[in-house]
């Protein structure tokens, strides 16, 4: 599962421990909020990982994730689309994108 703009990983760590088997990666093109939550992260036993990323041109393979879940992220980027095409370039055929922007 991808979890694209993690800020400082509280989704990432709650998506983990409900999926139990399985890993959450977090990405956030902020390195302060990567080094949160791989902070938060550390010593939880879940199987996470956080990286310093752009949504706009993620470092993944094609089809790699189950899941692909973005919460208000879009909306601070100037070309939304270009990471919609990549959020979905990452995921499986048949796999789940959730996208949450509330503004």
């Amino acid at each position: 599962m991808l979890d694209a703009g993690c800020g400082p990983g509280y989704d990432v760590l709650r998506m983990a421990a409900v999926i139990g088997s399985g890993s959450v990666t977090g990405i956030d093109a902020s390195r302060q909020m990567i080094a949160i939550a791989r902070a938060k992260a550390e010593g939880s036993g879940l199987t996470v990982s956080f990286q310093f990323g752009n949504v706009n041109c993620l470092e993944f393979p094609d089809g790699v994730f189950d899941a692909v879940r973005e919460e208000r992220t879009l909306q601070i980027l100037d070309i939304p689309e270009q990471a919609l095409d990549e959020l979905v370039r990452v995921l499986r055929p048949g796999g789940r994108l959730a996208a949450i922007e509330t503004d």
